[in-house]
């Protein structure tokens, strides 16, 4: 089913767009990234110019960092104070940024050349520096992942390989009405 959308005059597949949606908020979710570095140059692929597709992407990266965000407000897992910081920062270090972002995509160009000038001429210091807060954000995830908490249960492969039924499971006999208030009693401990 092709739905007209009018800011970007041509008509795209609903269940397309919807699939794209679903597949990079999940993306998003996963390894929390924004997903409109993906978005966008789908949506270039698809022949939506390259204006509207930034602009495009930019709602579905709200969307997916609100509901991410309000995931990790109930799990107590934001900062206000720092988040405030963050952004506060970013405007005052350099206000003309967001002129220099915006600048407008030659039309005479193909969609793929529009990507590469993009990302490989105009603003690669851009891609660069985002590159990189992304290795960042990578190693720092690998490295809490690595810390060893006294509290924290952790997989170990080798002790699930080597577990056999017998270690697994135990039938006992329970007496009616007796229960399992007592499980933890040497009768019931090997």
């Amino acid at each position: 089913m092709q739905v007209y959308l009018p800011i970007a005059e041509l008509s795209l597949n609903v269940l397309l767009l919807l699939l794209m949606g679903f597949a990079i908020g999940f993306l998003s979710g996963m390894f929390g990234v924004g997903g409109g570095f993906i978005l966008t140059p789908l949506l270039m692929f698809l022949g939506v110019p390259p204006a509207v597709a930034v602009g495009t992407s930019a709602s579905q990266v709200v969307a997916a960092s609100v509901t991410s965000a309000v995931g990790h407000w109930r799990r107590n897992n934001v900062d206000v104070h720092m988040g405030l910081l963050l952004v506060a920062g970013g405007w005052v270090i350099n206000p003309g940024t967001v002129k220099q972002i915006t600048a407008a995509i030659p039309t005479n160009v193909s969609n793929t050349e529009a990507l590469g000038l993009v990302l490989y001429t105009k603003y690669i210091h851009y891609f660069q520096i985002a590159g990189m807060v992304l290795l960042v954000a990578m190693i720092g995830a690998i490295v809490l992942t690595l810390r060893h908490k006294a509290k924290v249960k952790r997989q170990d492969i080798n002790v699930q390989n080597a577990r056999t039924p017998e270690l697994a499971m135990a039938v006992r006999q329970v007496a009616s009405g007796q229960g399992l208030q007592d499980a933890d009693a040497a009768e019931w401990v090997k």
